[in-house]
């Protein structure tokens, strides 16, 4: 569903015009953003607990960043189980079990690949392999 999709039912649903539901949906993430800058957390009801709050964020060489959280609620979790979704809203047509066999090895060396990262990390390499190289 696109977000102009996702409009019109809604207008449908309250009886008011896009435009103006729109407008509501617009201050409510302006509220959602600005209360999460200052470091609120922001409850939403029926959407069980969901909560946006900021924390402080581990990186993997120490520093410490702030992120923002969102967790899914009970009742959220439990409609996303009756369709059969997987973590992250991905839906797939089978399922897919990762084995052993399957771990991908460091195009330049071998070496077996750490993914404790979005970026693949060789012991030996590093990221190096997978750095896009600029061209001058």
């Amino acid at each position: 569903m696109t977000f102009s999709q996702f409009i019109e039912e809604v207008a449908g649903r309250v009886y008011l015009p896009k435009e103006t539901v729109r407008l509501i949906y617009d201050a409510m993430v302006d509220v959602i953003y600005e209360k999460t800058r200052a470091g609120q957390t922001v409850w939403l009801k029926r959407l069980g607990s969901t909560v946006f709050s900021t924390y402080q964020g581990r990186l993997t060489d120490g520093r410490t960043v702030p992120k923002v959280r969102f967790n899914l609620s009970n009742e959220l979790k439990a409609a996303a189980k009756e369709i059969d979704m997987e973590k992250l809203g991905v839906q797939t047509d089978e399922e897919k079990n990762k084995t052993a066999s399957e771990t991908k090895n460091c195009p330049a060396c071998g070496a077996a690949l750490k993914q404790n990262t979005n970026v693949p990390t060789c012991p030996n390499c590093g990221t190096e392999p997978f750095e896009t190289k600029k061209e001058d």
